[in-house]
């Protein structure tokens, strides 16, 4: 799940235009300004307005989230599903490259 972001419009108009433009077009205003977030990070992104080092940092960071997050998923395949005494080892070996990608997140985490 995305973070919740909370923001104030740089103006009263604007507050109102946003209103009225989600109201216009049947969405949120959430709705509204997630989609023009979104349009305007793959703008900087397309224009290089944002690091290339903030860039890879949080491509290291979601990389290792998607891992870790195939790893639990296969982990819990192998634990619910028939003959689990016999997936035992690779049940170990899940485990233990979880623990590994914990501890290295923790440690880049620390760095930062």
């Amino acid at each position: 799940m995305a973070a919740r972001l909370a923001f104030t419009p740089v103006s009263e108009q604007q507050a109102v235009l946003i209103e009225t433009w989600a109201a216009s077009t049947g969405r949120s205003v959430s709705a509204l300004c997630a989609s023009l977030l979104d349009e305007a990070v793959t703008a900087a992104l397309d224009k290089k307005h944002i690091p290339s080092s903030v860039v890879a940092v949080v491509d290291e960071l979601f990389a290792v989230d998607f891992e870790h997050a195939k790893l639990t998923a296969e982990l819990t395949v192998l634990k619910t599903r028939k003959g689990f005494l016999s997936d035992q080892a690779r049940i170990n070996m899940l485990n233990k490259e979880i623990m590994e990608i914990k501890t290295a997140k923790k440690a880049g985490s620390q760095k930062s």
